[in-house]
């Protein structure tokens, strides 16, 4: 059964109940009425809180806006998708929330070899002895991009 065809139903009931109580109402009116219930049902614009304007409960709390601002305040933040798995939130969300309530910009997170301090100190150790193995006659110019 359809919603259309359930209204319709009441409709016909509301007004078979009304005549046998000697009440004879058009279909009209009984439209009109339902209406008007169903308006006062409703609570004005002005006092629904923490409403969209689909109707939709508002999500970006400033709880959540809290929360996702300390995720991130750190020096390897996570991803998009590892705060909105951790927080029970749509990938959508936590970038509305980045991009409008933080004022964040989107980049790649580029993840970077980290040189932990044995490697670091073996690289300080040889480096001499290979400079010396590369004189300036072998190699004029050498040049290294390193973390170190």
């Amino acid at each position: 059964m359809t919603v259309l065809s359930a209204r319709i139903l009441a409709r016909h009931t509301m007004k078979k109940n009304l005549a046998k109580k000697g009440i004879s109402v058009s279909y009209r009116t009984i439209l009109r009425v339902i209406k008007s219930k169903k308006e006062e049902n409703i609570p004005s614009k002005t006092e629904v809180k923490n409403v969209n304007k689909r109707g939709l409960p508002f999500i970006r709390s400033d709880d959540l806006i809290k929360k996702i601002a300390k995720s991130i305040d750190t020096p390897n933040p996570a991803t998009q998708r590892e705060i909105s798995c951790k927080l029970g939130i749509s990938t959508g969300t936590v970038s509305r929330v980045l991009k409008e309530d933080l004022g964040l910009t989107y980049h790649k997170k580029v993840t970077t070899h980290v040189l932990t301090p044995k490697p670091a100190q073996q690289r300080l150790d040889r480096g001499p002895h290979s400079l010396r193995c590369l004189s300036r006659q072998k190699l004029p110019v050498i040049v290294s991009i390193d973390e170190t």
